[in-house]
């Protein structure tokens, strides 16, 4: 079992660790050793989330029968490129949603859902809340749907699973409003920021 996988995204294969695994389903994913096929599991009872070989491979340390010897796996899957960025903040089922179980690698992360994602921008579109700028009218067919979306709830102060509202927890901001309203530790609200693009002159005091 493995902590670890390579994703095919953005034109190249790419280490990523397994909770950033389970949020990106539609990666195509390989072993970071013998390179063959894998599937992600999430935590179970008594196990932890991890990648596992989908044809059993015994040249592969990451391989419950690894016999000792390492060769690259015959059978490589054929990558299927995606185009997607890692933001802070930004969410990649059933009709409820829930976010924000803490789990630490390095740093602390949080479980996201597309669902939510895609229900939240059903629900309030694709121009930003913020700024009111749609990407498509300003950039034409490349912006189309481009749009980030923003957690109004501050997730690493909950630090606990919670049921997400898309209509009401949720918003989509334009990338630069965005990283304004991250600006400061403890983010700015909408109403903040709006009043930063009425008074630009506005002093930003951001907390060390």
């Amino acid at each position: 079992m493995a902590n670890k996988c390579e994703a095919f995204f953005n034109g190249n294969w790419n280490i990523i660790d397994i909770e950033t695994a389970l949020l990106y389903p539609e990666l195509t994913k390989r072993c970071a050793e013998c390179k063959g096929a894998v599937r992600i599991h999430r935590e179970g009872k008594g196990v932890s989330a991890h990648a596992e070989h989908r044809k059993r491979f015994d040249y592969c340390s990451y391989s419950f029968y690894f016999n000792g010897t390492r060769k690259l796996n015959p059978e490589q899957p054929t990558p299927k490129d995606s185009q997607i960025s890692f933001l802070p903040e930004e969410v990649m089922g059933n009709n409820e949603f829930y976010e924000g179980k803490t789990t630490t690698i390095k740093i602390n992360k949080y479980e996201r859902d597309s669902k939510a994602r895609k229900e939240c921008l059903n629900i309030h579109g694709y121009t930003c809340k913020v700024c009111e700028m749609n990407l498509e009218d300003k950039y034409g067919e490349v912006a189309k749907q481009f749009i980030h979306v923003h957690h109004l709830k501050l997730l690493s102060s909950i630090k606990k699973r919670y049921k997400v509202n898309p209509a009401t927890d949720l918003i989509p901001v334009c990338p630069n409003c965005h990283a304004i309203i991250h600006r400061n530790i403890k983010p700015y609200t909408v109403e903040q920021v709006k009043k930063f693009l009425k008074n630009p002159i506005i002093k930003q005091v951001t907390k060390k």
